[in-house]
């Protein structure tokens, strides 16, 4: 079992090993327009670049998220990448037009950054995980307001335990 906050954690790690063995590209990852150096480069960056190319803002932001903070009202763009645009997924600005969409089709509620977003199995398949978790029914299959927060929890790692070791999130292969 994946604890998501730990896994960036490890990444993070991963890659400011590699920034002070002098991997420019690991540097590069990190500097984000700041002045950095191999030797000025602090684990604090190495969390905040992770988290970023997670699709959160921030460290901070990530760690709410994840953890479930109710009053975070941004869910960042992690659970809709990139890779997965040629799903026909039903967008919603507003909850309860969202939960009544996946509650009518038996579909999956997700969250992309302030929107909502109604999915079918196939693309729960596409982020690398199964449909059938037990933690989803535990969830509700609503990612935004979870029955059981640690299910989700687990879920969030077993999500990003699918992602390349420590690379970027735009790296992964087309749906």
């Amino acid at each position: 079992m994946n604890d998501a906050i730990s896994e960036l954690k490890i990444r993070a790690r991963m890659l400011h090993k590699r920034v002070q063995s002098g991997d420019t590209a690991a540097l590069e990852r990190v500097r984000r327009g700041q002045q950095l150096t191999p030797d000025t480069v602090q684990h604090k960056h190495c969390l905040a670049a992770v988290a970023r190319e997670n699709g959160f803002r921030s460290w901070q932001h990530a760690t709410r998220v994840v953890r479930g903070d109710v009053g975070e009202q941004d869910f960042g763009k992690l659970l809709v990448p990139g890779h997965c645009g040629g799903f026909l997924n039903e967008w919603f600005a507003d909850y309860d037009q969202a939960l009544a969409a996946k509650q009518a089709n038996n579909r999956f509620l997700l969250a992309y950054q302030r929107h909502f977003v109604v999915v079918t199995a196939d693309f729960i398949r596409a982020l690398g995980l199964d449909p059938n978790d037990p933690d989803w029914r535990r969830i509700n299959r609503n990612w935004v307001q979870p029955g059981d927060v640690r299910a989700r929890e687990r879920l969030y790692g077993r999500l990003l335990g699918q992602r390349a070791n420590g690379a970027p999130a735009n790296t992964q292969p087309d749906c």
